[in-house]
């Protein structure tokens, strides 16, 4: 799918991701609204673009840290699943998004006013400026890439793939058992306590 020229099938490599200091710079590189706040929710709940798209002011918790996420995705056939609950445990986010949203109603989609073919385009122009539009041999900077990050960090740190198949939404752990691959922290924690013997 296209819109001007701009292709929306361009994760083809798997093992293209981002390290958290890469994204740190991705963000600091989009410093307009709401495209700021988009990109730094991208990175923080694992969350699809349409989803965060789709956020209403009722959808966050400012007291819980939290936000209610509904699971959008293409081509899903299953319409009536609940929304999950997502921590949002960044301080300087929240305040920005209460900022934001400050003026708005409750039913109201914070981010009404712009599109993913525009998040998009904001995402790969700031990810060509600082030298990342190319990820892995075949994937380029794409707002997924964050959510695929996100899942990669996670794991990384030892997260159970049971807790992050609920955060990022999947309806099934096999989607989830895709990043086991990234769990090197096992492998040393097991090999040192081999060594340790």
């Amino acid at each position: 799918m296209s819109k001007k020229g701009w292709s929306f099938e361009v994760m083809k490599d798997e093992m293209a991701y981002l390290s958290p200091e890469q994204v740190d710079m991705l963000i600091s590189k989009i410093n307009i609204q709401p495209y700021n706040l988009i990109v730094r929710l991208l990175w923080k709940t694992g969350a699809r673009i349409t989803e965060v798209l789709n956020i209403k002011l009722i959808d966050i918790d400012f007291t819980q840290k939290e936000i209610n996420l509904k699971t959008l995705k293409q081509r899903r056939k299953d319409k009536t699943r609940p929304p999950r609950k997502v921590p949002l445990n960044d301080e300087s986010l929240l305040h920005d998004l209460a900022n934001y949203t400050k003026d708005m109603f409750q039913r109201d989609l914070i981010f009404k006013n712009t599109n993913r073919f525009k998040v998009y385009y904001r995402i790969r122009k700031a990810a060509k400026e600082i030298g990342l539009e190319e990820l892995g041999e075949r994937s380029f900077m794409h707002p997924h890439i964050l959510r695929h990050s996100f899942a990669i960090h996670w794991v990384k740190q030892g997260l159970p793939l049971s807790v992050l198949s609920k955060i990022l939404g999947h309806s099934s752990m096999q989607t989830t058992d895709f990043y086991q691959k990234f769990n090197t922290k096992d492998v040393h924690e097991f090999i040192k306590k081999m060594w340790e013997k």
